[in-house]
This record gives C-alpha cells, structure tokens and sequence, in this order.
C-alpha cells in the first residue's frame, strides 16, 4: 500500500505532527475535492453563464495546475477515508489513523458546516466556492498557506475579479428582466462568497480537542 502516491504522501506529512499545517491541509483537501468535482460536471456547463475566451482559458489553466499541485501535495479525503476503513486490518493504514485522527475530526467539522449552508439541490458553482474558501481564508482572514508557496502566489485576486465582474453583469442582466433595483438581486456567485466566508469564519475558530476520557497512567514513586 505504501507505493500508492497518495499513501507515501501521507507518511511523509504523519513524520511531524503540526496541527496548525494539518488544520490549513485540510481545507486544501476540501479544495480539490470541489476542483475534481467541477472538472466531473464541467461539460455540462452548470455555470449557467458565459465568459470570454480569454477569461474561460485563463481559468482552466490556473485550475488544472492548481489541481496537478494539490494532487501532489495534499492528502486526498478518498486517502482519509481509506486509512479510517482499514485501521483494523493494516499496519500503516493503522500508523496513519493515529496521526491524521485531527485532520478527520477537522474534515467532518468542515463538511458539516458546508452541508448545513447548502440545500440539497441547489444550483452552485464549486470552482468558485474553491477558489472563495482559498480567498477568504487569506485575504478576509489573514490565514496563509506559508508551507505552500504555490498557494501563496497562485493569482487568487485575478480569479476572484473575474467573478466579480461577471456577478455584476449579471446582476444587470436579472434586474432588467426581473425590473428590480441591482441592490436587490441575489445571484448563485453572491450565494458562494457569503458560503465561503461563513464556512472559513467557523473553521479557523475550531479547535481540535484531544480525547478527553483517556487517563494517564502515572507511576508511583518507591519509597
């Protein structure tokens, strides 16, 4: 099992245990899952909006290397979620568990917060709510993926615009159709930055609490 990338990726990271890195690892976990999603549904263009050659190659440039360097980089939740199921019958699947058990309560806690602000069916955009949870993260929250220089110098802000300016286009578009104030209109991008930063505010206040019913044993001193 240990040949598997991702495995050899993980015992590399379990050789120190830094909750503070785990903790930022985690959220880039929860960014390529919503990056390879998007990649799954991207023909279907459920984006329900246009944009400029240039914007829309500038776009799936940054998010295939964003991807290539995650891939290499981060633990996947598909690798969490493996060495959780198979503890009990592997020896390094059994080492994993016990180091990234932070990093799984850390995953749960995130995944919970994202189900309880998305309603099931809902129209969303995940490269975005990707790109808004790295953008909050350091611009609205002064975090910083420091281990990752990549992440520090990738063109979040570039991105970030992009979006803007098509949210105001469209926000354009729907008041004109919909003879509403611009002010008024509440688009699915609006609905991804508010999701993003709400899900970034609670995260960073989270702590990782260890087992509290475990007793240590001491020794009692021979007189």
């Amino acid at each position: 099992m240990s040949a598997n990338p991702q495995i050899s990726l993980a015992l590399k990271k379990c050789e120190s245990i830094n909750l503070k890195k785990m903790k930022s690892d985690t959220l880039l976990m929860i960014v390529s899952h919503l990056l390879k999603e998007f990649e799954e549904i991207k023909a279907n263009d459920s984006n329900n909006f246009s944009m400029s050659t240039v914007d829309a190659q500038f776009l799936n440039n940054q998010t295939q290397n964003l991807i290539k360097f995650l891939n290499e980089n981060v633990m996947d939740s598909s690798t969490l979620s493996y060495v959780f199921q198979n503890k009990n019958n592997c020896p390094i699947a059994r080492k994993l568990s016990i180091h990234l058990e932070p990093m799984r309560a850390y995953y749960k806690y995130i995944i919970t917060i994202f189900s309880s602000r998305l309603n099931k069916g809902a129209h969303w955009i995940p490269e975005l709510l990707a790109y808004s949870l790295i953008h909050s993260y350091k611009k609205e929250f002064g975090k910083s993926f420091s281990n990752y220089s990549f992440i520090d110098e990738f063109p979040i802000d570039e991105i970030i615009q992009i979006y803007f300016n098509k949210n105001v286009d469209l926000k354009k578009q729907l008041a004109k159709e919909n003879n509403e104030s611009i002010w008024k209109i509440q688009t699915v991008i609006d609905e991804m930055y508010e999701i993003s930063e709400y899900m970034v505010e609670k995260y960073i206040t989270y702590n990782y609490k260890v087992n509290s019913t475990r007793v240590s044993k001491t020794r009692k001193k021979k007189r």
